[in-house]
């Protein structure tokens, strides 16, 4: 069984042991389509932390 939790909406799956691999397959391509449309942050590294380590 699959869980998904966006927000307000909850969805559930139940895949098939055979269509496990295909269906892993298919979840990656969608979430790294869905990943290039994010921003980059950009970390601020504090001198002090710097000079540390």
């Amino acid at each position: 069984m699959i869980r998904a939790k966006s927000r307000s909406k909850k969805l559930a799956t139940v895949v098939k042991r055979d269509e496990v691999a295909k269906f892993m397959e298919s979840y990656s391509k969608v979430l790294k389509s869905s990943m290039d449309g994010l921003k980059k942050v950009k970390k601020v590294k504090n001198k002090a932390k710097a000079a540390q380590g």
